[in-house]
């Protein structure tokens, strides 16, 4: 059963970053870092909210210590991807500023997805909420 959850995570995770990975190159060069957030948390909510079985996932993901290291470690890459897009757009960025500004992002925003999920009366509100509290946070790096 583990298994079977670990793989479809990973299929899922394939599948966001097909998505995502256009977006965060994009980013990197784009005039409109504050846009390309808001494209980049709108798609995330999207993929996580129109695919089915995602909340039961979730939950699985974080039921047990070997389904934790693969969410973990889907984290972690997004993190090294985000954190990478941040460097280029920001070259004087060091990596480990990016890498700790990446892991704050990416823990908004997950926490928000996760609270989306649970509250979708509340999307809208959540997401123009937690999209002006990510991008006052990413402001002092990227302006």
């Amino acid at each position: 059963k583990f298994a079977l959850i670990e793989a479809l995570a990973i299929a899922i995770e394939a599948e966001r970053f097909a998505k995502v990975d256009p977006m965060l190159a994009a980013f990197a060069t784009s005039a409109d870092w504050r846009r390309d957030v808001r494209a980049l948390f709108d798609k995330l909510v999207d993929l996580r909210l129109k695919r089915t079985g995602m909340k039961g996932l979730r939950r699985a993901l974080h039921s047990a210590p070997q389904l934790w290291v693969v969410e973990r470690a889907s984290f972690g890459r997004m993190v090294e991807r985000w954190a990478a897009a941040m460097r280029a757009r920001v070259p004087t960025m060091t990596a480990a500023r990016a890498e700790t500004v990446a892991t704050m992002a990416m823990t908004m925003l997950v926490g928000l997805l996760d609270w989306v999920m649970a509250e979708p009366a509340k999307r809208r509100a959540v997401m123009r909420e937690g999209g002006a509290a990510l991008e006052r946070y990413l402001a002092p790096y990227l302006d």
